[in-house]
């Protein structure tokens, strides 16, 4: 990921700030990853929003494995 352009979030104030990156879920939905800057958010833990609900489409839950690719340019 230190090699991906990343975006900041810069938000309103009373939102954390964070980084976001291009990426796929499973090689077919176009999602982002996103960072929270937020003091004590786990190290091993990231976001991932995307256009359709990602639980649903791939039937995931807690602790499952998913395969992200995270867009480089």
């Amino acid at each position: 990921m230190k090699k991906a352009k990343a975006t900041e979030i810069s938000p309103a104030e009373g939102f954390c700030r964070g980084i976001c990156f291009n990426a796929y879920l499973m090689d077919t939905v176009k999602c982002a990853i996103v960072i929270p800057e937020v003091t004590g958010y786990p190290e091993d833990a990231i976001e991932i929003v995307a256009p359709v609900n990602l639980r649903e489409k791939f039937h995931i839950k807690d602790g499952d494995i998913v395969k992200v690719k995270i867009v480089w340019q």
